[in-house]
């Protein structure tokens, strides 16, 4: 329907079977486009920063955990919960760590709305807050829902809530590793990061037979603004398409780009000290790389001491991501946290994004709650004050590891000391994958191990593991005292071919 001129950024009251229905009106009460919200990015840019978010009561910033986890919204006040819809949205209360109220829109072609805010949408439980308080909040997120994994269950599906956070699902899966709009300042020393917010979105109704839906958002911070549009396809891996529009307000010293962020406490490749009863806790075990030279680079997560950065140059990189390849119950034994299956995501670049680096940020932790891996992509001419970029790319959430890469992969890596010599070291590696499952022990696999100082390799072998059909690969490592680490790669090949990954490995003395 139509709205006249007149009525265009009021409050509209329509009239339908004796029900009023109140009705925002945005704009010109169109069809909110990507295209729009790039304009919008760009004006904002060119004024002195300032957020478009509201603030909110501060009883409610002051609500710890506890009370904000009792906080939850009403399901009956789902956004297209009466209607025959694939998608659902829930809405998230303001509170705790997410003090920001953020406008929500739907559109589609006849009209824009805000989503209005009511303290009744939410049940306080044992929070503390009354309706009266609650008034002062506001939303700070909002969850979508879809018939994922059962018909007539509708499961979550994927979430934005805080700063530039969003993670997703697919199929059989359980909250873990998050992805960002974007990284500024990460992991440098002394340095203050800075966090953008996406302050805005506008939600694309669905259609009755819409396999995918379609999300756009303003990005605000004092350096930079942006437009975004996610495409959420749902599936056994889960797909969500992004595209990105960034104008600077000013030069930053480091700007990274589809970032995502994960745990990592300990795992096989960790020297335990906590006394925790599980084998291994993390949301990610390893960083993948395939960098543009059709080389495979796989780098297992550790806990650092100190906060620790590796980069990896590539050019025009073909995808790179933070994954969970152990899926064995029996390696963490947790009930509740169900490791086990927490999903991986893979970033693949749609378009050739040129020079620049997979930087990889380790940030030491002394438990399970926070996170500490960072992983981005920087290029080597990011965009400096006044500047427009844009990067277009696919995050993939799946189980699905192994159909990743096309090769074989390392599956465990497991480093060891040496009796009676302090300065040697054990490494010890297994290989998987459908290639080296058909070869034989007799077929003439190898392993190559190389090092670039501090250390020396003076054994290497390959083997066929006749229990598992995986590879073997060890490596006894001596360090030359002087104090340096070593950075270790390693791959299987035969003859001339490679079979493998590269696994490679910051060793310490």
């Amino acid at each position: 329907m139509n709205m006249p001129k007149l009525l265009q950024g009021s409050l509209f009251v329509l009239v339908t079977a004796g029900i009023y229905i109140a009705v925002r009106l945005h704009g010109d009460s169109v069809k909110i486009s990507f295209e729009d919200v790039v304009k919008e990015a760009e004006q904002l840019s060119k004024t002195t920063y300032k957020t478009t978010t509201r603030s909110i009561d501060p009883i409610l910033s002051a609500l710890d955990y506890d009370q904000a986890r009792d906080i939850r919204f009403k399901k009956e006040h789902a956004l297209w919960v009466d209607q025959n819809l694939p998608f659902r949205i829930e809405f998230f209360f303001t509170g705790w760590l997410f003090n920001q109220a953020i406008n929500i829109y739907t559109t589609d072609t006849r009209q824009t709305r805000l989503v209005e805010f009511h303290p009744d949408m939410f049940d306080y439980g044992n929070s503390g807050i009354n309706t009266t308080v609650a008034s002062g909040g506001g939303f700070s997120g909002f969850r979508v829902h879809y018939q994922l994994n059962k018909p007539g269950v509708f499961d979550e599906l994927i979430v934005f809530q805080g700063a530039s956070y969003f993670r997703a699902l697919g199929v059989g899966h359980i909250y873990g590793l998050s992805a960002r709009g974007l990284a500024i300042d990460t992991g440098l020393s002394g340095q203050k990061e800075e966090f953008p917010v996406f302050e805005k979105f506008w939600i694309e109704r669905p259609l009755t037979n819409s396999t995918s839906l379609v999300i756009h958002a303003l990005l605000n911070s004092p350096s930079l603004t942006g437009a975004y549009s996610f495409e959420v396809i749902p599936g056994e891996d889960t797909l969500v398409r992004v595209n990105a529009t960034i104008f600077m307000r000013r030069t930053v010293k480091l700007i990274g780009f589809a970032p995502l962020t994960s745990m990592f406490w300990y795992g096989e490749n960790s020297t335990r000290t906590d006394g925790d009863f599980r084998p291994e806790v993390h949301d990610s075990d390893g960083l993948l790389i395939a960098d543009g030279s059709g080389e495979w680079i796989w780098m297992p997560l550790e806990n650092p001491d100190r906060l620790t950065t590796h980069s990896f140059l590539a050019k025009n990189i073909r995808g790179f991501g933070l994954l969970q390849r152990d899926r064995n119950f029996g390696s963490y034994e947790d009930l509740e946290a169900l490791y086990h299956r927490r999903p991986s995501a893979w970033v693949e670049p749609l378009g050739e994004w040129g020079e620049g680096e997979v930087r990889l940020v380790e940030i030491p932790t002394r438990n399970e709650f926070n996170d500490n891996i960072v992983a981005f992509w920087v290029p080597r001419n990011p965009p400096q004050a006044g500047e427009k970029f844009q990067l277009s790319y696919t995050i993939r959430w799946t189980s699905q590891e192994e159909k990743i890469s096309p090769g074989g992969y390392c599956v465990m890596t497991r480093i060891g000391r040496v009796p009676g010599e302090p300065l040697e070291r054990k490494v010890i590696l297994n290989f998987a994958g459908s290639e080296l499952q058909n070869l034989d022990a007799s077929s003439g696999v190898e392993v190559l191990f190389t090092t670039n100082q501090g250390a020396s390799i003076f054994h290497q072998s390959a083997e066929k593991n006749p229990y598992t059909g995986q590879w073997r690969a060890a490596a006894r490592i001596r360090f030359d005292g002087s104090g340096r680490p070593t950075t270790l790669r390693a791959f299987l090949r035969r003859g001339s071919d490679i079979l493998t990954e590269t696994w490679t490995y910051t060793l310490k003395p």
